[in-house]
């Protein structure tokens, strides 16, 4: 298996007939600017990218071109050609730039308006080293340029048959690269090469550079300029659409590793996609403790963040805080206090799960948080045997670890509030007409004799029990949906 195949995809374009002579495009890097001489608006970008590969001994394997019935039209003449298609004479020469002689560039001879944009950068013609032309072999020339035909209103066909050419390769390499030229095409074709982008994108085939001209009109020097962190933009939007969609933050936060690659462990910006990054986590695992901690960490770094001078804040990300900040506020009760204090909502977590589509999860965040967030919200109160006038004064009594309680009874009374509600439907038989001196079956907790208490209307209480009824239901849908066979339905 080869390491890596590496793909240009670009949409041709007809001939602009009006250049009847050389334009120069360049590439600057440092003092450094490395010159090339083209005539058709699509050469210059091939040969900057077949160059920049070959520099570290890499070469383009194929190259897939879009044409309209235009890049397919052959033309009576175009410079010192004839009869010759613009696709005809794009192949011919890319051919004779990896195979023929080195081009040659007298500087001195280009017009005036070159001594502004070279300056007294050191100039340098854009050629391919002699032992780079070798990889390019006959039998790799004759695989390499691939014709996709894009004919208006079935832009479809050639969506598929770009990406079905391609997904093969992964069986032939360890890696797909993909190289784009966004220079040329009409408005159908570049349509055509984004969809294709996305559909090798959702395959885990992902674009390595992207380029374009930066044209000057009236002018022969033209800039070429790599346009991989704009178009990254597309990864910005498609992760933050599944995030606020699904509650994923995979795309996003592999969007700003990938821009910050470099950056600061400990930067603003690095904290909140991390604290992103560990709440996903845990909502994909159903791990509700850290989802609910990572949700008030994370509440926590973004009221920081908001409350920073601007420039410390690297703009695009603060641009999208605002929107993160409005998706998490609504998950905790009262937003982030003064003091730092948060308190996270469980029932708008519930809500947020739902709305997302996360079932599984919604299903065992109620099953596991709703008890205790029954007991929390003063809708029922539960205390120890012995401490009547705790019970008496309505207020709520957590079991905790400064009682004198057996270590089973320790392990247990973690989520005492779930073994409450779940014992309490097990002791009553569903029939709640008595709250008071409602024994626990469980024998690890038995002799911590709970009381339970609602306001002394027979209405709360058959609301309470209505309520316990359906907390039942839940819990017997999640455990028999986690353990769901093919002959059951839910």
């Amino acid at each position: 298996m080869q390491k890596e195949k590496n793909v240009l995809l670009l949409a041709l374009s007809e001939f602009n007939t009006h250049i009847k002579e050389d334009n120069y495009y360049y590439v600057k890097t440092g003092k450094q600017m490395e010159v090339v001489a083209s005539r058709y608006q699509l050469e210059p970008g091939s040969k900057y990218i077949i160059c920049d590969l070959a520099k570290s001994n890499r070469k383009i394997d194929k190259i897939y071109m879009l044409c309209t019935e235009e890049a397919l039209k052959k033309t009576v003449e175009f410079n010192e050609m004839t009869d010759i298609s613009p696709k005809e004479y794009y192949i011919e020469k890319v051919k004779q730039f990896v195979t023929g002689e080195s081009q040659q560039i007298d500087f001195s001879q280009i017009d005036d308006s070159a001594t502004e944009i070279f300056g007294d950068n050191e100039m340098n013609c854009m050629n391919l080293l002699e032992d780079n032309k070798k990889m390019y072999t006959e039998e790799v020339l004759s695989q390499m340029f691939n014709e996709v035909e894009v004919v208006e209103g079935k832009e479809y066909s050639a969506i598929s048959e770009i990406v079905m050419s391609i997904l093969p390769m992964k069986n032939e390499a360890e890696k797909i690269n993909i190289f784009v030229d966004m220079q040329g095409g009409k408005r159908n074709t570049i349509f055509t090469l984004n969809a294709v982008l996305n559909m090798l994108k959702n395959n885990d085939i992902s674009v390595e550079k992207s380029i374009a001209i930066a044209y000057q009109r009236g002018k022969i020097i033209h800039n070429i300029i790599d346009e991989t962190k704009s178009y990254n933009i597309f990864d910005l939007v498609s992760g933050m659409d599944e995030f606020f969609s699904y509650g994923k933050g995979k795309k996003f936060c592999e969007y700003y590793d990938k821009l910050n690659s470099s950056g600061a462990e400990d930067s603003y910006e690095k904290k909140i996609v991390n604290l992103i990054r560990d709440v996903s986590d845990a909502v994909e695992l159903c791990n509700v403790v850290e989802m609910e901690r990572g949700i008030e960490r994370l509440a926590r770094e973004i009221q920081k963040y908001m409350n920073l001078e601007n420039d410390v804040k690297e703009p695009l990300f603060a641009s999208l805080v605002p929107m993160l900040d409005n998706e998490y506020r609504n998950l905790l009760k009262g937003g982030v206090k003064k003091s730092g204090k948060v308190v996270v909502d469980r029932i708008a977590i519930i809500e947020w799960c739902l709305k997302k589509g996360l079932y599984q999860q919604a299903l065992t965040l109620a099953e596991s948080k709703v008890p205790e967030q029954i007991v929390r919200d003063n809708i029922l109160y539960y205390c120890v045997q012995g401490d009547e006038a705790e019970f008496n004064s309505a207020k709520k009594y957590f079991i905790n670890e400064k009682n004198n309680l057996k270590d089973e009874q320790k392990f247990l009374i973690n989520d005492v509030s779930r073994y409450f509600i779940k014992n309490l439907i097990k002791s009553c038989n569903h029939k709640f007409h008595q709250f008071k001196n409602c024994i626990f079956r469980n024998k690890n907790l038995r002799g911590l004799h709970l009381y339970t208490n609602v306001r002394n209307t027979e209405d709360n209480k058959d609301n309470l029990a209505r309520l316990i009824e359906k907390y039942d239901d839940l819990v017997w849908l999640r455990n028999n949906s986690n353990h769901a066979s093919s002959e059951k339905k839910y």
